[in-house]
């Protein structure tokens, strides 16, 4: 697997890993360079945010990595969805979407990226398209590093069982047209990585793909298993990367770590 990176740091490929993540982490503790990726074709143990949610799918369908981030990144408010900003313009930059002199400004209405359908956040980690969920993000720190984890579903043409209403890739939301590679997707993404610092108004940016803004959402207030779910409305990104909302009686509200979903359901 041939990549050249943003960062001008070692890319590591594994046809198959426990996950991308401990991989990073253990090449961390061996002293690789900030800015190395570990890439998969295939990882048995992927998490997510959530404890005992993993990630699902079949050998080189995905794009599955782990950045071993700068250190720099330690004290970036909004880290995950900066990350996730990076990966969204990362995809429109593969699909024909806006490039980096005329990003997304404020149009989550608008078709982008050549497919009829906007790629948006939702906060805090998870990147969406067509209602439906494109990736995720997972960032953890360990002792001397910075570790920001990605999966984005590139080649699949379909999904089984509960993930069939739920979750789509880069080729479904291209009608099966899209010839994005893997390859093509990682340098992409490494690119805008590298320039998520230089990034002074991620805030706006973020806002603009904020899945549901405006809207009311359904937000388990407590683990998401709990059944403490409330509803409330989407109002923005605050400055710490919280989620800002508002209750029925339009009174302010701020979340650091909640599970959302549509008004409605469960």
């Amino acid at each position: 697997m041939q990549i050249s990176s943003g960062f001008g740091a070692p890319v590591f490929h594994f046809a198959v890993t426990g996950s991308t993540m401990d991989e990073a982490r253990r090449l961390a503790a061996e002293g690789c360079p900030e800015g190395s990726l570990v890439i998969a074709d295939w990882q048995s143990a992927g998490r997510g945010r959530t404890k005992g949610r993993r990630w699902q799918g079949e050998p080189g369908q995905s794009l599955l990595a782990t950045l071993v981030a700068p250190r720099s990144w330690k004290d970036l408010p909004g880290l995950s969805l900066r990350v996730g900003l990076a990966l969204a313009l990362a995809c429109d930059d593969c699909r024909g979407g806006p490039r980096r002199e005329d990003d997304l400004e404020g149009r989550p209405d608008e078709t982008i990226g050549g497919s009829g359908f906007p790629i948006e956040l939702k906060w805090p980690n998870d990147l969406m398209a067509n209602l439906c969920k494109l990736g995720g993000v997972l960032c953890e720190s360990t002792p001397g590093a910075i570790l920001a984890g990605f999966g984005i579903n590139v080649a699949q043409r379909e999904f089984g069982g509960e993930l069939a209403a739920t979750a789509t890739s880069l080729a479904m939301l291209s009608g099966g047209k899209a010839t994005t590679s893997r390859e093509e997707l990682a340098e992409a993404c490494l690119r805008r990585l590298a320039d998520i610092e230089k990034t002074r108004d991620w805030r706006e940016k973020i806002e603009a793909r904020l899945w549901m803004r405006g809207r009311r959402v359904r937000i388990a207030t407590g683990l998401p298993d709990a059944g403490e779910w409330a509803e409330v409305r989407i109002v923005g990104i605050d400055a710490d990367g919280a989620l800002l909302a508002e209750d029925r009686e339009a009174r302010p509200l701020r979340f650091f770590s909640a599970e959302l979903g549509p008004a409605g359901t469960r």
